[in-house]
């Protein structure tokens, strides 16, 4: 199914030579050598079941692993189609109809364990897919490569504590700032539950006793002949 998809989305291309890159979901040994049969050069990622007998050719995880970060190991068939396993912070599996593993360059990666950049070997197989790829693959090898410390973590908190009250009577009046009202119908009742320890309610009696006084004055004023 995945393969049909790639294969459908080629048919458009009427020229030769053309390359095309995919993830690990749609890479197959046939539908590499499909596409090249059409013209077409295929390079991808691949998981490791599909890697039809190359695996034995290879070396094994465990040596790429003692060779250290950037080890790598290439196989190619008769229609030359090459196999590249290499060791980054992972074991990655590239299958390309255009590309190998020369010519090589250096890319830097960063250690979690000496915490500081490294200089690695990179296929070039792996260089020009990363060139090509996009969307989630990329956003992955973004997050992946930005250093653990530097990131941020994001602490939710509560606001109604800092206020000096976590009852839900006394969030009326923030809901109403939010909403767009005036809210003076929240703001003239007190909450029981918290009486004159929320500050929110101080604030609004202090309000109601600055205003009150005034109102009297006038109203006494009016009053005298």
């Amino acid at each position: 199914m995945a393969a049909d998809v790639v294969i459908r989305l080629c048919d458009d291309i009427q020229q030769k030579n053309h390359k095309v890159f995919f993830d690990n979901f749609f890479t197959t040994i046939p539908l590499l050598l499909v596409l090249k049969s059409q013209g077409i050069c295929g390079t991808g990622t691949c998981r490791r079941n599909r890697l039809h007998g190359a695996q034995l050719k290879l070396k094994s995880e465990k040596q790429l692993k003692k060779e250290g970060r950037g080890a790598c190991s290439v196989v190619t068939n008769a229609q030359n189609l090459s196999i590249t396993r290499s060791l980054d912070s992972s074991v990655i599996h590239m299958a390309s109809t255009c590309t190998g593993q020369s010519p090589s360059d250096v890319a830097q990666r960063w250690s979690k364990k000496e915490k500081k950049m490294l200089n690695i070997q990179r296929p070039f197989s792996v260089k020009l897919y990363n060139q090509h790829m996009g969307g989630v693959d990329l956003m992955d090898q973004c997050v992946a490569m930005y250093p653990q410390t530097q990131k941020q973590t994001v602490v939710h908190q509560s606001v109604l504590p800092l206020l000096g009250c976590d009852h839900c009577e006394c969030l009326a009046p923030i809901q109403n700032v939010w909403s767009g009202t005036d809210g003076s119908s929240a703001l003239q009742g007190i909450c029981s539950s918290c009486a004159h320890k929320c500050r929110i309610h101080q604030d609004t009696r202090k309000r109601k006793t600055q205003c009150h006084p005034t109102s009297k004055a006038q109203s006494s004023v009016q009053g005298t002949p």
